[in-house]
């Protein structure tokens, strides 16, 4: 069998120099990662561009692991799934539907809300005038919608009124960033990944977002200090969020954990 490993075309204009080194430096990390673990077949490195359905033909490739997002459009998640659907060459991860659905804060807030799961309000902007329309509830967090959820939680601002929200939104929407505000809840930020599919899919204790000075700048995931009901609930919610999208082989579920409730906040259907 001949694997494909499918890596982003980090590119200079959509992010920082040193935010492009550090995640090219992540995404290699994670893709050496698997191909010692794939160490019984061929795998083969490719990096998502116009030539990857070409290149993929011609090198016979079986399987594809994905870890990109779009080409055309770095935010589209999609892409790489419709071009494998396009090509008939089986991938790993969701397919085109339920990347589409997990990233898209009305669709994902709409199927919450049908299936009574807490959520915070939240909501996406990008220019003024959409973020007017927004129905805000306060305190919220003012957010990169282009942003992993971990990034995204490091950049957030905090805003308690309309005039905080437009004072920190104006010079975002002028340096050409989507926000997403959302509203601030009291509790612990978990992350909970889902392994697999159907009746086998395996969910994962939660993990807590920290800051951890001795390995750097940046938040890190850490073992969740919860006690066993939240962590029950954390992982119910997490498996029928999963379901629910109709995601497939892994994801993550990111939530906001208190005494009373959990609240999901955030899917990444396609974790590096």
């Amino acid at each position: 069998m001949r694997i494909g490993i499918i890596k982003d075309n980090y590119r200079i204009d959509s992010l920082s120099e040193d935010l492009l080194r550090q995640k090219e430096k992540e995404q290699e990390k994670v893709a050496r990662a698997m191909e010692e673990a794939l160490s019984e077949y061929d795998v083969i490195d490719y990096i998502f561009d116009e030539h990857l359905g070409d290149r993929l033909k011609e090198d016979k490739i079986d399987l594809v692991i994905n870890m990109a997002k779009g080409n055309l459009d770095p935010n589209d998640d999609g892409e790489l799934p419709s071009l494998l659907n396009s090509l008939d060459i089986a991938y790993a991860g969701s397919n085109a539907m339920g990347m589409g659905i997990a990233s898209d804060v009305s669709l994902l807030t709409a199927i919450l809300t049908r299936n009574d799961i807490p959520h915070p309000k939240m909501g996406v902007a990008e220019n003024p005038v959409a973020l007017s329309g927004l129905s805000v509830e306060y305190p919220s967090v003012v957010m990169n919608n282009s942003s992993d959820l971990l990034d995204s939680r490091e950049e957030g601002s905090l805003v308690v009124s309309g005039e905080e929200l437009f004072e920190e939104a104006t010079p975002r929407f002028a340096k050409g960033e989507e926000l997403l505000v959302m509203e601030s809840l009291e509790g612990q930020d978990v992350l909970v990944a889902v392994l697999g599919n159907g009746d086998e899919k395996e969910v994962l204790p939660p993990l807590a977002l920290v800051e951890a000075p001795e390995r750097g700048e940046g938040i890190y995931a850490a073992p969740a200090d919860l006690k066993d009901t939240p962590v029950n609930e954390a992982k119910a919610v997490a498996a029928k969020v999963f379901d629910l999208l109709q995601l497939r082989d892994y994801g993550i579920i990111a939530m906001r954990v208190n005494d009373k409730k959990v609240y999901v906040y955030g899917v990444d259907s396609a974790p590096d």
